[in-house]
């Protein structure tokens, strides 16, 4: 993704920074500009063009009038907003009491990509409903987008739950043996779309009381498939596991990542 960083501040707060502050700043720019990112400072002087009715007017003053006045721009390719956050977070006009402003924006050769992003996205928000489903506790919320023929394997017996009804019912008997309420996070989540299938592997962690006082704490992997059913995602496939030590045959749940 490309995102536009509009960047103001007043030079009168630049200047007052001590010169080796203002060398590591510059140097941040230059980290950004070997990326292959395009930077550049902008002139005060500015014309706004109107042609609401065919004819171009222009007036020598910005469009938008802002607490302080733009100082330069520039365009970087990342792989998401966090990436060019902490990009620009080092830059002169975010420190020197300025501000910028990020936007992305898509290119016709980047189309593609958005489109693929936009499914990661609702595969994503599909995968966060489970996990506040858990945290509610809420067995029915939880199977509400799995396929009816879903099939689950857990980490305890059976070798499989088949249907949705399988699934929900497993899910409330282990809902119901916890005390209170869990922590329920999931980790590591990496997603992969094609078509209208999907697959999904993530590191899960758990963390509360047992019914019986037992304090639980535990990570497990976790791989969630889906397929694109009339319009909507919906899970298939799910696969619980822990690894086991081949010297005792017992199951390592004191993993951490």
């Amino acid at each position: 993704m490309k995102f536009l960083c509009l960047a103001y501040r007043s030079g009168d707060d630049w200047d007052k920074l001590p010169k080796r502050e203002q060398d590591e700043l510059l140097a941040q720019d230059k980290v950004i500009r070997e990326r292959g990112a395009v930077m550049a400072p902008v002139e005060q002087e500015v014309k706004t063009l109107r042609a609401w009715n065919g004819t171009p007017t222009t007036t020598d003053a910005p469009f938008a009038v802002a607490k302080l006045p733009l100082a330069g721009f520039s365009i970087i390719e990342a792989a998401n907003l966090d990436e060019v956050i902490r990009l620009v977070a080092g830059t002169p006009c975010a420190r020197a009491k300025g501000a910028i402003e990020i936007r992305a924006f898509m290119d016709h050769e980047t189309k593609p990509v958005t489109n693929r992003t936009i499914e990661e996205a609702a595969i994503r928000a599909l995968i966060d409903d489970t996990a506040k489903a858990c945290r509610a506790k809420d067995a029915t919320a939880l199977t509400a987008r799995y396929a009816p023929d879903v099939v689950a394997f857990d980490v305890v017996n059976p070798l499989k739950y088949s249907g949705r009804e399988s699934v929900a019912k497993r899910a409330t008997e282990w809902f119901s043996s916890w005390c209170g309420s869990i922590a329920y996070e999931i980790h590591e989540l990496s997603i992969a779309v094609a078509d209208d299938v999907a697959f999904c592997h993530s590191l899960n962690h758990v963390k509360g009381t047992k019914d019986d006082g037992q304090k639980v704490e535990m990570w497990w992997r976790a791989t969630v498939c889906c397929r694109k059913i009339d319009g909507s995602w919906m899970v298939t496939h799910l696969h619980s596991s822990v690894p086991f030590d081949m010297t005792t045959g017992k199951a390592s749940l004191d993993l951490m990542p």
